[in-house]
């Protein structure tokens, strides 16, 4: 997960020599990014393992105890370049840009 700060576009690269504290802080950064991107793959295989088990069922269950439910749900999108082709002036009074800045590590 990328935390994304609202801010001013940045015009110019600069460079700053990390502190003892930075360099920890950048370890302890970079680490977490790399347990999110553990976490993310075993959740999506322990996801696959329990809807083969479930198969057409909806609810899950150990010793007869509901554990785990299948939750049916929409999402939504909107369709920005058909906007774009049919309503282009409503597109363009719409769109909405937010500058940001992230921590992308080398």
């Amino acid at each position: 997960m990328t935390t994304k700060v609202a801010t001013k576009p940045q015009t110019a690269t600069t460079s700053v020599e990390l502190t003892a504290k930075g360099v920890r802080a950048l370890k302890a950064f970079t680490k977490a990014k790399e347990a999110e991107a553990k976490a993310k793959a075993l959740k999506a295989k322990a996801e696959a393992i329990l809807r083969a088990e479930l198969g057409e069922a909806t609810k899950a269950t150990i010793e007869g105890v509901a554990v785990a439910s299948v939750v049916a749900s929409v999402n939504t999108s909107f369709d920005r370049d058909l906007m774009k082709a049919v309503y282009p002036e409503a597109f363009g009074a719409c769109l909405k840009a937010t500058p940001y800045t992230y921590i992308k590590t080398a």
